[in-house]
């Protein structure tokens, strides 16, 4: 899987969380750094879920990382 897929993954993870905090997106940094570079994908997810999206790189976690849900 390559770094694209698992931040398609990762932002899709999220937008199917439930919970009413922000979302905080934990993966690897080359993950965390795509992400970043789609700004509008990220202001979509915000908006679709109505609450803030934090982005935080964690070179340790492989796969596509994971969303915490802050309470």
């Amino acid at each position: 899987m390559t770094f694209d897929s698992r931040a398609v993954v990762l932002l899709r993870t999220a937008a199917r969380s439930v919970g009413h905090g922000k979302r905080q997106l934990v993966a690897h940094p080359s993950i965390i750094e795509l992400i970043a570079q789609w700004p509008d994908e990220v202001v979509a997810l915000q908006a679709s879920l109505g609450v803030a999206i934090e982005l935080f790189p964690d070179a340790q976690l492989s796969g596509y990382g994971h969303v915490h849900v802050s309470p």
